[in-house]
């Protein structure tokens, strides 16, 4: 019995003591309120008929009943009360009943019409009226929390299917806030979600007033430990009854004070051995005793909560889904060894709950059944049936082999014996043959069930349905095969297009020097003109291309690095002589920072240095007259590694411009390319390059102020 009924029958107790003899009256009241534990509110009626309407208005606790009444035989009260009582949870009645003389017959019949007690006026006691009336009170108190405890499991069933029919995340969580305070009534169930640095918030809540509110407030204990959170990580439930108990330290009773608390709850939510959140109950106004069957309760109710997420983020983290089926399968254990232990504990009357427990067994979303050591079925529940469509016959006592594929066969064999040795297994995943011949791709774990001298006796395993995962997986694969399938198709494209462009290209170019040479005869000024025009706009269109063709060349993997030793020295200056000219034009500094002793490095030079210009002319073209560029090389010998940067005083990038610079035929602005030109095919190829290289490219800027860009190779010297 809970601490909350023991309280009850510390309460007044109501009796109502039908009884005609004024003697009577005065003896049965002055013996209970002999007792110094209890005190009781006596209610008197002198006849049947006013006990009748006493009975029906103040709804007495016990009732003491003279058989012999004025208008009556008190065996009629008991008909009454038996057809008042219709449809409760037991047929018994709280009465006693009080006759002049023993009467076996009587007293049997009285029992028969629900009466609890009997006994004979002359031989009544104050010590045997109290401890007959305390057992009609226990009894009673006993079948009320079973009623409620009944009651309380439909309604975790209603609670746990609202929450695994839907796959939207915030929808069942809310459904599972919402049912923890429907199933304890309490004033207010939070779900509070940490973040992987362990901070965390009140993510969702349920309020029996709207002043309660604590959503999106951080809850932390001051008196905590830094690794409090580790007993929630094996599955501890917590739990105050009353903030001002003087046992709590004193800067928690503070904290839950701050957060009108005074008596809580708290049960883990656990993903993949992970601290996902807690799932926690308060009452706000006043003490609460919480007794085992509302803490059971609630950790059924945190492990639906928890397959629930699991199903509603499978499809991004599958991995996921076989710790909560895990979890899943040890909570139903323990749900079911409580179960049996609660049924062996009542009387012939809680029958009844034992068919709720088959019932949630024949009707869980997962599959279960029971192998014995020969690996035959011996117990197989209604979902796994009308999966498979076989009926239960059909599948008692024949081997789980006859319904797995001859490959699945096979790997059960290998299995069932890693079984048999060390009594677990778990995720194994297998092909099932339905009664219609379609196969069910299904995963199995079990654990191993023994006898006190450790013989297996049978296995409890659980099977899971996983087709749409596998409808998933086989659609993901579809996709980046077609993936792959356009990617190389656009690179040969940009491959066949840029050698077909480069063939005009040339002989475009090549008559434009003929024709500036005059080796055809001499230009006049215009002509001369249009001549330069054309042949700059061949050799800019033909680097184009040339950055197009190496990067479909590093994209479909056909680029090879010619690798060798260079001096880094001579890499930068001759980087820098091809920019040099546009730099004096523009009236751009050029300033270099490489140290003497710097040294040689393995890369392939002409890749390094197409990357290298690609970013001086750059920070040329971006610096305004009296500028600054500057090439700076620093060399790491303990990280084994060297960095280029390229640092100018230029018009600088906006920080939301930042994650489009290294995307191909990515210009940040439309206005810059106008203004300046390009492509947006340096940047994009500068990465690929230096990647190839086992390096990386960084860039720092402010707008207005200027950019570095820095590349990054490892030093393999």
């Amino acid at each position: 019995m809970s601490l909350s009924e023991l309280s009850q029958l510390q309460s007044a107790i109501k009796i109502l003591l039908i009884e005609d003899a004024e003697t009577d009256c005065v003896a049965f009241t002055r013996y209970l309120r002999a007792d110094p534990d209890r005190r009781y509110d006596l209610l008197t009626a002198e006849n049947l008929n006013t006990g009748m309407e006493l009975w029906r208005s103040q709804s007495p606790d016990v009732v003491l009943l003279d058989l012999h009444l004025p208008d009556g035989n008190g065996l009629e009260f008991l008909e009454f009360m038996r057809t008042e009582s219709a449809g409760q949870l037991t047929a018994k009645v709280p009465v006693i009943v009080l006759s002049g003389q023993g009467n076996e017959q009587v007293a049997v019949r009285a029992m028969k019409l629900g009466a609890m007690d009997y006994l004979v006026k002359g031989d009544i006691t104050s010590a045997s009226l109290r401890k007959s009336v305390e057992a009609i009170i226990e009894y009673h108190a006993l079948v009320k929390q079973l009623d409620r405890s009944q009651q309380q499991k439909e309604l975790l069933s209603e609670i746990a299917l609202r929450i695994r029919q839907s796959l939207d995340l915030p929808n069942i969580l809310q459904a599972a806030v919402d049912g923890l305070r429907q199933l304890l009534d309490c004033d207010r169930a939070i779900l509070y979600e940490f973040q992987p640095d362990w901070s965390g918030f009140v993510s969702v809540e349920s309020v029996r007033l709207a002043e309660l509110s604590l959503l999106h407030q951080e809850i932390v204990d001051p008196c905590l430990a830094s690794r409090w959170h580790e007993s929630y990580l094996h599955g501890r439930t917590s739990f105050v009854s009353d903030r001002e108990d003087p046992s709590l330290k004193p800067c928690y009773a503070k904290m839950l004070a701050s957060f009108q608390i005074r008596a809580n709850l708290v049960t883990p939510i656990l993903q993949d051995q992970h601290l996902w959140g807690l799932l926690i109950a308060h009452e706000c106004h006043h003490p609460r005793t919480w007794d085992t069957s509302e803490i059971q309760l609630v950790k059924q109710l945190a492990t639906q909560v928890s397959i629930a997420i699991q199903q509603a983020t499978a499809y991004a983290q599958l991995q996921t889904e076989l710790k909560e089926r895990r979890e899943a399968e040890a909570q139903l254990q323990r749900l079911n060894q409580d179960l049996e232990n609660r049924v062996a504990q009542r009387t012939a009357d809680l029958t009844h709950y034992i068919q709720e427990v088959e019932d949630l067994y024949n009707n869980a979303p997962c599959g279960y059944h029971s192998l014995d050591p020969q690996g035959r079925y011996v117990r197989v529940n209604e979902t796994e049936l009308q999966w498979l469509g076989y009926s239960r016959e059909e599948m008692l006592g024949k081997s789980v082999a006859e319904f797995l594929t001859e490959e699945s066969r096979q790997a059960f064999a290998q299995n069932f014996q890693v079984f048999l040795e060390q009594g677990w297994v778990k995720n194994l995943e297998y092909e099932m043959v339905c009664k219609d011949g379609s196969l069910l791709p299904v995963l199995l774990s079990a654990t191993s069930v023994k006898d006190e001298m450790g013989r297996l006796l049978h296995n409890r395993a659980t099977m899971i349905d996983i087709r749409d995962r596998k409808q998933f997986e086989q659609h993901l694969q579809e996709t980046n095969l077609e993936l792959a399938r356009i990617s190389r198709l656009k690179d040969e494209f940009l491959a066949n297009m840029s050698h077909e462009l480069r063939t005009p290209l040339t002989a475009i170019l090549g008559m434009s020097d003929v024709l500036q040479e005059g080796i055809y005869g001499e230009l006049n000024g215009k002509q001369s003109q249009y001549i330069k025009v054309i042949h700059e706009s061949g050799k800019h269109l033909l680097s184009l291309i040339n950055d197009i063709l190496d990067l479909a060349k590093i994209e479909s993997g056909t680029l090879e690095l010619q690798i060798a030793s260079v001096c880094v020295q001579n890499l930068c200056q001759h980087s820098l002589s091809f920019v040099k000219q546009i730099a004096q034009k523009k009236l751009v500094e050029l300033n270099t920072i490489i140290p003497a002793d710097v040294g040689d490095i393995e890369v392939d030079e002409l890749r390094i240095r197409q990357a290298l210009i690609n970013l001086l002319s750059n920070a040329v073209k971006f610096t305004p007259e009296g500028g600054k560029v500057t090439l700076a090389v620093e060399r790491d010998r303990t990280q084994r590694r060297i960095e280029f940067s390229v640092t100018d005083t230029g018009i600088g990038i906006a920080a939301e411009h930042l994650p489009k610079l290294f995307q191909s035929f990515m210009q940040i602005d439309s206005s810059l390319n106008r203004q300046y030109g390009g492509t947006g095919l340096g940047l994009a190829l500068i990465r690929r390059i230096v990647e190839l290289h086992g390096g990386e490219v960084a860039v720092e800027s402010v707008l207005g102020e200027g950019s570095c860009f820095r590349i990054t190779l490892p030093d393999d010297l």
